[in-house]
């Protein structure tokens, strides 16, 4: 039986934003976030009567195995990938992708080089290594673009354009087919969403709420996994927290019936309606991504910093790093941060987390940096606050802890691009010109004239939500 198509009357000003006018993108955006709702709420419906088992269809009538059926759909609903027509870079581009950290068999062979320099600090300026720097303008680096349109920083393995799902006439054909099929789709359109450098469809966390907040009385989709791409100055940025987690003091903000409506339903321990919490509320899986080019200052080869408890980010960020590691791997002590507004604060409000997961990402030099701070990440705990807590019941009450599993990171390594070069030579300090006594210099000058970029390594860390003994 195949779903009614029924005509449907838009308003006037909805007309024109069909046949392509003003405000087009912005309600077909909105009408495809609210659409999964609303076949659930017909779904429920749905009686065994009202459904045909199409015992005629090949899928059906037992000449195709199961398995292969559920081949054909899932391979029917995968994504095609559309290439940004502004982007130099495409989808078949070759990112030398391995699941290790061994070095890669693409880079040219040097041959020998002079001896190599002692290294210096990546922050020496261009004028203490003027001595050292050949003016030869066949060694000079062709400029180096970090623009959107070379697919900074946005262009990596598991995003090389616009994902675009024709498969969804298969939804259509009949109830049977759609029930078979419907939760495929959904575990494939993960929300996606950028802390800045996104690509030209991209959008930020604080864009989503807000799309989401524009139909504050409609139903809204049931999202359940988020892929989070964050630079380190957003990561600690209080403005940027209070949107995953909504504290007392962003209730404030909120017009006097969606607050009464949202105390409501925390207080019955219901899902609120208020997007922002709908969206924590229902999350199963939330992904983080640090990026190499989201680190503080990686253009100047600073020391990787990152800190869930303390702010992460100037010159006494690497000293404090450091004395909280000592305190947690050697004396096993955790950070007090009950009061700190941290980003280890950001997974509050998830009460349905079932993982979280980082993904750390550096250039190859940063390899024994990002090793310490991957073993100190496994002793990370994040809290997940119970609705007491946001109703102000019993303050700081916990439902849950995060906890990292035991086990080692996921390892995974890919050939950068252009402009994840760093502007200064990791180890003589030299930055636009290369010197010809510098085996790193010559090493990049050469990947440069084959258009690649530095070797980047990603380590993946999982948490999984463990119980916490509740206050009687």
């Amino acid at each position: 039986m195949s779903l009614p198509r029924r005509p449907i009357l838009y308003p006037r000003s909805r007309r024109r934003a069909i046949n392509g006018g003003p405000g087009h993108k912005d309600w077909y955006n909105a009408v495809q976030d609210i659409l999964p709702t609303m076949m659930e709420s017909r779904l429920k419906s749905w009686s065994p009567a009202d459904i045909n088992l199409q015992q005629d269809c090949p899928f059906y009538n037992g000449r195709i195995p199961r398995e292969i059926t559920d081949l054909i759909f899932e391979y029917a609903l995968s994504p095609d990938t559309l290439p940004d027509p502004q982007c130099e870079l495409g989808p078949g581009h070759d990112f030398r992708v391995r699941y290790d950290h061994e070095r890669s068999d693409d880079e040219s062979d040097l041959g020998s080089v002079p001896q190599q320099v002692t290294a210096v600090e990546a922050t020496t300026s261009s004028e203490s290594a003027d001595s050292h720097v050949v003016i030869d303008e066949s060694l000079t680096i062709s400029p180096i673009s970090r623009e959107r349109n070379s697919g900074f920083d946005w262009f990596r393995p598991e995003n090389t354009g616009r994902k675009l799902f024709r498969g969804c006439e298969l939804l259509r054909t009949c109830r049977r087919l759609y029930l078979d099929t419907n939760k495929l789709l959904e575990q494939a359109r993960d929300v996606v969403i950028y802390g800045g450098r996104e690509p030209p469809w991209g959008r930020d966390f604080r864009a989503f709420i807000n799309q989401l907040r524009r139909g504050y009385k409609q139903q809204l989709p049931k999202i359940t996994s988020i892929r989070y791409f964050v630079q380190m100055y957003r990561l600690i940025s209080a403005q940027q927290l209070t949107l995953f987690r909504p504290c007392n003091e962003a209730l404030a903000g909120y017009e006097p019936d969606e607050l009464a409506e949202l105390v409501t339903q925390l207080t019955q321990g219901n899902s609120p309606t208020e997007p922002a919490w709908r969206v924590l509320y229902h999350l199963e899986h939330f992904h983080m991504t640090i990026r190499r080019t989201d680190w503080d200052r990686w253009e100047d080869n600073k020391a990787l910093a990152i800190n869930p408890y303390r702010y992460s980010m100037g010159p006494a960020s690497l000293e404090l790093m450091r004395h909280d590691m000592r305190a947690s791997m050697v004396k096993g002590n955790q950070s007090d941060h009950e009061h700190s507004p941290t980003w280890s604060k950001m997974f509050q409000a998830m009460r349905n987390l079932k993982t979280l997961t980082i993904s750390f990402e550096t250039s190859e030099d940063k390899k024994d940096e990002m090793e310490e701070i991957v073993a100190w990440a496994k002793t990370w705990r994040f809290d997940i606050m119970s609705w007491r807590h946001w109703t102000r019941d019993r303050i700081n009450e916990r439902a849950a802890c995060l906890v990292a599993e035991d086990k080692p990171a996921r390892k995974m390594s890919w050939r950068g691009l252009k402009h994840h070069w760093s502007d200064f030579c990791t180890s003589c300090g030299a930055n636009e010109m290369t010197r010809s006594d510098c085996a790193c210099c010559l090493e990049k000058r050469k990947l440069l004239q084959q258009n690649k970029g530095p070797r980047l390594l990603v380590w993946t860390l999982t948490w999984r939500p463990e119980p916490v003994e509740m206050p009687r």
